[in-house]
Order: C-alpha cells, then sequence, then structure tokens
C-alpha cells in the first residue's frame, strides 16, 4: 500500500492532477501508510477550492512495536492539525470512531475523523 499510495495519491497530486481544484477531498484509510503526513496533507490542502472541505480520518498514534510488526504508520494528531491550520484550513468537525482489531482482539486501532474547510 505504501508504494500505490506515494506513486499514486502523492505523484498525481503533484503531476496529472496539478493546477486542478476539488470541492470535496476524502483521505480515508490511507494515512497509515504516508511516510511524510504533514507533506502530503499540504498537498491536499493545495487542490482543495476556496470553500472546499476535507474529509479526513487519523488512526490515533500506536507503539513502534505495533507500527513496526503490522507495517502500518501512525501519527500524532497536533502536528497534522497545525499543518492544516498554517494551509488556512480551519475544522469544522473531530470525533472519534472505531477503526479495526489487530491479534485477534489484542489490539484496537482507533480513528479520529475530522472534517476541514478551506476558507
Amino acid at each position: 500500500y505504501a508504494r500505490v499510495i506515494t506513486a499514486l495519491a502523492q505523484d498525481a497530486l503533484a503531476h496529472e492532477l496539478a493546477g486542478e481544484r476539488f470541492d470535496v477531498v476524502l483521505v480515508c484509510g490511507m494515512m497509515e501508510f504516508v511516510k511524510d503526513p504533514v507533506a502530503f496533507l499540504q498537498q491536499v490542502a493545495q487542490v482543495l477550492a476556496d470553500g472546499g472541505l476535507l474529509g479526513l480520518a487519523v488512526p490515533h498514534k500506536q507503539t513502534f512495536a505495533l507500527e513496526k510488526r503490522f507495517g502500518i504508520l501512525t501519527h500524532a494528531f497536533e502536528p497534522l492539525d497545525e499543518a492544516l491550520r498554517r494551509c488556512g484550513l480551519e475544522k469544522e468537525w473531530s470525533d472519534d470512531f472505531n477503526g479495526y482489531v489487530l491479534e485477534r482482539g489484542q489490539a484496537e486501532v482507533m480513528y479520529r475523523g475530522s472534517v476541514w474547510s478551506k476558507h
């Protein structure tokens, strides 16, 4: 997944979709595979049209051991929120929701969902 997301999503934003603007962008089920989430979200913010909305689902930060074992990346929310604010986005809504269960119920990855608007 990391290769596909990097090759398709990030490259598409930089190349094929360069100059395009979108009213809505949904980023769900992929932040676990984005190595530089701040840079990625900055790219996403650039393609939002004025008045556009970003729907974002980010897994709660997990231990390094869990990330390594399952090949995922999890991120602290504060740097991501700050990056989006610096890009001119405003948080409209945020809440936690169930993600997925690992290790036969031994580890649960929760998500924080949020909606951001570009004014």
